[in-house]
């Protein structure tokens, strides 16, 4: 099955001469006499045959010396003394090969032309049926033997390129913290270029140490892990620690040799693995190992590590990436089932990361020639829109943990250079995404260079409706960021956006509001704003504001972004809400007004006010409503502050002071000429100014008074009230003016008719179906509406 004929074609032994110089640095104190052999490997055709592991071995066949012949075949062995020695060549691809035994005088120099004839090893013609060994001997299972020979020729000559000072190398060092929860994907991430060629990529314990120690020992209260470097595995010590097998791969191009430590060695932590080898060119291509005999926890954490091999252009060999894999535990405490107090928590010991240390070769060079590189690992994809399809440009992309950086062209296409192979977090940034504060994270895991990835990602738009809960209305969001001289502004924390507009209702124009404050990155979101309405934003926080912008809302998502200014002079704003000191219900249509200054706003249907451009000082604030106990605040202001305030309202048995209104409302007479109400003008008031409100009203038909303890008194309809079925009392709606003073909400205080005076009424109105009342007053109107219609005179002293 094995077709191995390599032979030397004679040792020609081109001239044995003594060399006067080095006999005569013998005889002096201080240097020993010297053996050597130097030749040359070469082919049937005389070409030279670099690669090739050169052995001599000497009469008890033990290896005193060793060369890898270079690009022109030279070799170049030194014996320790005189006596009948061997060499032995070894090439991968190839059978090992021994001459026949030659004597060496002492301080003689021979040379040797080698010729290297015969057919190559096909590993493709093993067949993966040999049975376990548990040492590599000439008497062991031949194939495993045999295929285990290509291994060692390939260590071999891995370990002599790296004892070569001729040439030089740079490669990536690094180290990573692995989650090991998340596909064991990269938290973070640092590496170095480092310069250096080595058969040592970590730092290993002898292969006796090993032996006796085991591979993860704790040392001073920590879990150290150690690996094999080539030395270790080329040790008669690792060999006859371990049993090997030959091992099939998914591959169809590979073939493996399986180790696993013997079975004597169960109680000592060690490593299991495969080595890979080209089955065509009989190459070794990687080691892949764990660790064995170790905790269940450290299991967990898939320790273990990795090393691949490379040839270069000379035919040398070396290790072109290597890492290792080192859980870290973590004890915690964790709720138990158990029964007793002492057994409801316990300790639990998990595997908290995984950290990795590893390399990647970069280049290796001799004088100006590269004798080998590493094809350029680059990160190639395109960034699209989830919907479309379409490329996005100007996206910002990261690989989390580490510093590497891309942004997309105008096709949506990046590259990101140098990535190490792994598991990766990507943060994806749109321009849309950024305008709403967020970012778009997938898992990739980067190990084919060559295949690009595409990244489908959601819209600014899409991921505002998500937050905002799918409304139907329109989002403003943004960034605010403070212009403190600082390049570029820094994000302005916890400052405040207000959006403000008008709302149009029968009774005229009331206030909407919104508001949001900016997140530890400056981003602001205001859900539920109308369409196609013109609002305005504020920005500010303590100590600065930006100019007011006004915005047209034409479509479902509109971005805005302030700069806050500390220079700018600009007054302060007083906030918050009203409400009822009956229910803590919020009260519309609220005047907060700071009289001094004739500044006011009204409250919306939240009782939200705002009330801005308040200038540095103290200043007595009123919040007053028709029916209602006045209230008072003296607050000072500063400079761009923002002051929250809720005020409480309470009603009062009379209305002792009514602001001066405005002219009987010109659509009084239209709705009287139609007919469609009850309807008193100032003339049927005089007649009955000695009267209470409550009793005037009473004269109209369709109109019931409910009335309460003491004076009050509360108009409701009198709609179905004759019938078995009606439902309890039917409050009306109660307007003073265009002011709505009652809508009917269960939660709203009853508007109490008697708080108003005949002689201070000017005309009423009262419409007893919903038929009946114009649109102005139509909503809620379904147990009616009643009127009233203000004189105008100044207020009375108390």
């Amino acid at each position: 099955m094995l077709h191995a004929a390599i032979c030397c074609e004679g040792t020609l032994v081109m001239h044995a001469r003594r060399v006067l110089a080095i006999a005569g640095l013998a005889m002096m104190p201080g240097f020993a006499a010297a053996q050597t052999i130097r030749g040359v490997v070469v082919d049937p055709t005389s070409q030279s045959i670099p690669g090739v592991v050169v052995l001599l071995l000497d009469s008890a066949s033990a290896v005193v010396a060793r060369d890898l012949s270079d690009e022109r075949g030279a070799f170049f062995l030194t014996a320790v003394g005189a006596g009948s020695y061997r060499v032995r060549t070894l090439r991968i691809g190839f059978a090992p090969v021994t001459s026949a035994p030659a004597r060496l005088e002492l301080d003689e120099e021979t040379t040797q032309r080698v010729v290297l004839t015969g057919l190559p090893f096909r590993l493709d013609t093993v067949r993966v049926a040999a049975r376990s060994i548990c040492e590599t001997r000439p008497d062991s299972a031949a194939a495993t033997h045999a295929v285990w020979e290509q291994v060692r020729s390939a260590l071999m000559a891995t370990e002599l390129s790296a004892g070569s000072g001729a040439m030089s190398a740079r490669f990536v060092s690094y180290d990573r913290v692995i989650d090991p929860l998340r596909r064991g994907r990269v938290k973070s991430q640092m590496y170095q270029l480092t310069s250096g060629l080595t058969a040592r990529p970590w730092t290993s314990a002898s292969a006796e140490q090993l032996s006796r120690t085991g591979y993860v020992v704790e040392e001073m209260n920590a879990v150290v892990y150690y690996a094999p470097d080539v030395a270790v595995l080329l040790s008669e010590t690792f060999a006859s620690d371990h049993c090997f097998r030959l091992t099939a791969s998914r591959d169809p191009a590979l073939i493996g040799i399986a180790l696993e430590p013997t079975p004597e060695r169960s109680a000592i932590s060690g490593i299991e693995g495969t080595m890979w080898l080209d089955r065509r060119t009989s190459e070794l291509r990687e080691f892949v190992f764990r660790y064995t005999n170790i905790p269940y926890p450290q299991r967990t954490g898939d320790a273990g590590g990795d090393v691949a091999l490379a040839r270069m252009k000379n035919g040398a060999w070396v290790i072109s990436a290597w890492s290792i894999r080192m859980p870290v535990l973590r004890v915690r405490t964790v709720p138990s089932s158990g029964f007793s107090i002492r057994s409801r928590r316990a300790a639990e010991t998990r595997v908290d990361e995984v950290r990795v240390k590893g390399g990647e070769l970069a280049l290796v060079v001799r004088g100006p020639d590269t004798l080998w590189a590493r094809p350029p690992l680059a990160f190639d994809g395109r960034i699209v829109d989830s919907l479309t399809g379409r490329g996005i440009a100007a996206t910002q992309i990261a690989l989390r943990g580490t510093m590497l950086r891309a942004k997309t062209d105008a096709l949506g296409r990046f590259r990101l250079t140098d990535v190490l192979p792994g598991e990766y977090a990507v943060d994806v940034t749109t321009p849309s995404l950024h305008a709403v504060g967020a970012s778009h994270t997938v898992e990739h895991a980067f190990t084919d260079p060559a295949a690009a990835a595409t990244i489908r990602v959601p819209s600014g738009e899409q991921v505002a409706l998500a937050r905002c809960g799918n409304v139907a209305d329109g989002i403003v969001s943004g960034r605010v960021v403070l212009s403190d001289g600082s390049d570029p502004p820094r994000e302005a924390r916890d400052a405040r956006v207000v959006a403000q507009w008008d709302i149009e209702t029968p009774t005229g124009k009331r206030p909407g509001l919104k508001e949001a404050h900016t997140d530890a990155r400056g981003h602001y979101m205001i859900c539920g704003v109308p369409l196609e309405t013109t609002i305005q934003l504020f920005a500010s926080n303590d100590s600065a504001s930006a100019e007011p912008l006004a915005l047209h809302v034409n479509r479902r998502l509109v971005v805005a972004d302030f700069t806050l200014d500390r220079s700018a002079d600009r007054g302060a704003t007083l906030v918050g809400a009203v409400l009822s000191d009956v229910n803590a219900q919020p009260f519309a249509d609220v005047e907060v007004a700071i009289p001094a200054l004739d500044r006011n706003a009204f409250t919306n249907d939240q009782g939200q006010y705002r009330l801005a451009e308040i200038p540095a000082g103290t200043h007595l604030v009123v919040v007053r409503r028709i029916g209602y106990r006045a209230v008072t605040d003296s607050i000072s202001f500063a400079a761009h502050q923002t002051i929250e305030r809720t005020f409480e309202l309470g009603r009062v048995q009379l209305l002792d002071t009514i602001a001066v209104t405005a002219p009987l409302d010109r659509d009084f007479e239209a709705h009287r000429r139609l007919g469609l109400g009850r309807f008193y003008t100032r003339a049927d008031m005089e007649k009955m100014e000695q009267r209470t409100t409550s009793a005037v009203l009473a004269q109209m038909l369709g109109i019931r008074i409910q009335v309460g303890t003491g004076k009050i008194a509360w108009v409701t309809t009198s709609r179905g009230r004759d019938r078995p079925d009606s439902p309890p009392a039917c409050y009306s709606n109660v307007y003073l003016g265009r002011l709505q003073v009652y809508s009917g909400r269960p939660e709203e205080p009853r508007f109490d008719v008697n708080s108003i005076r005949t002689a201070d009424i000017e005309a009423i109105e009262y419409y007893a179906s919903p038929m009946q009342v114009p649109l102005k007053y139509a909503t809620g109107a379904e147990c009616g509406v009643l009127v009233i219609h203000l004189r105008g005179y100044e207020p009375k002293k108390p």
